[in-house]
């Protein structure tokens, strides 16, 4: 098997109903060689889960059920990083992840750009999850070297995977929970 991510058919995982769809090169991180710092990438980028009224607030009901979706979505993935900007929603939607995977949410600055040079030098891990907000995350995956589509995060249910080795970038928008329709940060 060779060690580069090729875009193969796309795996239909069931959710509590709701599908989400991965590509085979992340669910298959586990089977490949380990490469050198830097040499390959996988970031999963999320908007934080459906959130409650006032200036920092954490989750609705449908935000916490949309975090356990987003935890189920990713327990097969070999995730060694969850970074999440600092605010109650976005830890609160990272978090259930980070604990599936005995890591802890680290956050970081969003306007910065330094979570990007981070992930691109091979520091902050090989498979991470990113939650951010909907006037962050387009951000973050242009950092990342990838176009993102024009109408993006138009609800809660959007979940980038960006697959980076070497110069070789793959973008794919996927969905995960039940579809929302919600806007907003």
């Amino acid at each position: 098997m060779s060690s580069h991510p090729r875009r193969r058919d796309l795996l239909q995982l069931g959710a509590s109903g709701a599908l989400l769809s991965l590509s085979a090169p992340a669910l298959a991180q586990e089977s490949r060689p380990a490469a050198a710092p830097g040499e390959g990438l996988v970031v999963y980028a999320v908007r934080h889960a459906e959130k409650g009224p006032g200036e920092d607030p954490g989750l609705t009901a449908a935000g916490v059920a949309r975090a356990a979706a987003l935890t189920f979505a990713l327990r097969r993935v070999p995730l060694d990083g969850v970074y999440s900007t600092d605010t109650q929603r976005t830890r609160a939607t990272a978090a259930p992840a980070a604990k599936g995977h005995g890591l802890d949410v680290q956050t970081y600055e969003p306007f910065d750009g330094s979570l990007a040079k981070r992930l691109a030098s091979g520091q902050g891990g090989r498979c991470v999850l990113v939650v951010g907000h909907s006037n962050t995350i387009p951000a973050l995956l242009e950092r990342l070297g990838s176009t993102p589509p024009e109408k993006l995060l138009s609800g809660y249910d959007d979940l980038f995977q960006v697959v980076a080795f070497g110069e070789q970038r793959l973008l794919q928008r996927l969905s995960y929970g039940g579809k929302s329709q919600a806007k907003g940060h």
